[in-house]
């Protein structure tokens, strides 16, 4: 739940970026209309075929409206965040291909690069937690407590700019991290919310609840429910334990 929870303003970086470029392309031409007269070519009762209207130019200023629009909906209240964005993007692409219908993905992979390295952050503290609060809680209120904590124990560990990169969430710092975190808040988490996630996972076929049910209480002698949940514990010798407690109720495959 932890990482998930875990804002990643790449991601918002992402749908910025593709939403710059190409998400607000011209709209496709108008097909030719119908001659109102069909007669040979060169008659003189023969329509002029109609051309297809020729789409405007897009002008800097126009990119830069647009961009800003989109970024503003998906950051809220990050105007700095969007201007950073927007110069990055403006270093990366012309005005012409922003106004592409399609920009090669390893452009695209670049530009978000560049954009969280220089403006992640921009982005507000209380943007980052309210997202990471709504990844985390899940529509529980109950796990309001243990979210809170999470979150300031994170906080003392990693910057804003850091929670919100995609790369240090799935990185070893941030995993060694996850395990003092759990243990610092574990007496924050609801059990029955935990209990509930693992035996969901665990009992997807109903002949295994008894022994999933027996496996639940054999973790909980040796770590909290908070750790179950994270998976934050030494699984090779805690499951050792639980085989040997609870592998007669396995049901048979």
């Amino acid at each position: 739940m932890l990482a998930r929870a875990v804002v990643v303003l790449a991601s918002v970086t992402a749908l910025v970026v593709v939403t710059a470029c190409g998400g607000s392309s011209p709209n496709a031409a108008a097909p030719a209309a119908a001659s109102t007269a069909p007669a040979s070519q060169g008659s003189a009762g023969e329509a002029p075929a109609a051309k297809a209207p020729t789409p405007a130019t897009k002008t800097a200023a126009d990119h830069h409206r647009d961009f800003m629009n989109g970024c503003m909906k998906k950051a809220v209240n990050s105007p700095d965040y969007c201007e950073c964005a927007w110069s990055e993007i403006r270093k990366e692409f012309t005005d012409e291909e922003l106004s592409a219908s399609e920009i090669p993905p390893a452009r695209l992979d670049r530009a978000k690069a560049q954009v969280v390295g220089a403006c992640a952050s921009k982005i507000p503290e209380e943007n980052v937690k309210t997202g990471y609060d709504n990844g985390c809680q899940g529509g529980r209120p109950e796990m309001k407590a243990y979210c809170d904590c999470t979150w300031t124990e994170f906080r003392k560990r990693f910057s804003v700019a850091e929670l919100g990169d995609d790369a240090t969430v799935q990185g070893e710092r941030f995993v060694a991290a996850r395990t003092p975190v759990v243990k610092a808040c574990a007496a924050k988490m609801p059990e029955g919310v935990a209990k509930e996630a693992f035996m969901k996972g665990c009992a997807k076929d109903p002949k295994a609840e008894a022994f999933c049910g027996c496996a639940w209480k054999e973790l909980r002698k040796q770590v909290s429910a908070a750790e179950i949940e994270a998976a934050a514990f030494d699984q090779e010798k805690v499951f050792a334990q639980v085989e040997k407690g609870c592998g007669k109720l396995r049901p048979a495959k």
